[in-house]
């Protein structure tokens, strides 16, 4: 999907993660500098001094960031299960009554099963852990992509926190670390076809296309 915003141009590879259109705006006018925070409002508003519209939030090249999406524009679905991922929008504490972010526990082997996930284009060969739990709201997403000058490249844009890519994957680079990550980590069942198990096993490919779009100059 490839749209024009302000003067930027922005190309989204992956749009099979259940972000809608409003959200997509918000995202790109984010990641290119024109929103800000309201501390005393506790909301974004677009960026309204000359000094501060259209300043980029990452440099140029690869990327992967966080944003945050406005309470305004609802809550993205977020496919990942574990000790990383919480309850976005909190409980309440039945003792103090105050709200709390409780993590998960680690999902259990007893609770797994193994799948090979992939889609369109996609060469993965190996199997992800997933349970049979349901998608969860979060208030964040991950986007990862290369920005060039005035054209954005982005890979994919999904809710929940950042993960490792599979320890199964051949461009793995810390092995270790994310076989104790995936141990303890599981994908819903019904997730979305590109997960962040891959997501971040493209990283490398990702960073290639920035050549792309400096010889498209």
């Amino acid at each position: 999907m490839k749209r024009s915003w302000m003067d930027d141009t922005f190309t989204l590879l992956h749009d099979d993660h259940g972000i809608t259109e409003d959200q997509l705006e918000f995202i790109y006018e984010w990641i290119s500098g024109n929103y800000t925070w309201q501390e005393n409002e506790k909301q974004y508003y677009p960026s309204m001094s000359s000094s501060m519209i259209g300043k980029p939030r990452v440099k140029p090249g690869f990327f992967l960031i966080q944003v945050p999406i406005p309470e305004s524009l609802g809550t993205v679905p977020c496919g990942l299960h574990g000790p990383t991922v919480g309850i976005c929008e909190g409980v309440l504490d039945p003792e103090t009554g105050e709200r709390v972010w409780p993590f998960d526990e680690p999902v259990p082997e007893s609770e797994v099963t193994y799948e090979v996930r992939f889609s369109e284009g996609d060469e993965r060969t190996w199997a992800s852990r997933v349970c049979d739990r349901p998608f969860r709201p979060y208030s964040f997403v991950q986007v990862i992509g290369v920005r060039g000058e005035g054209e954005w490249l982005l890979y994919t844009i999904y809710g929940g926190p950042p993960a490792p890519q599979n320890p199964k994957d051949p461009s793995c680079k810390d092995v270790p670390a994310s076989e104790r990550f995936w141990s303890e980590h599981a994908l819903s069942a019904q997730a979305t076809k590109a997960d962040p198990d891959s997501i971040m096993g493209i990283m490398g490919k990702i960073k290639g296309l920035s050549d792309q779009i400096k010889g498209a100059k």
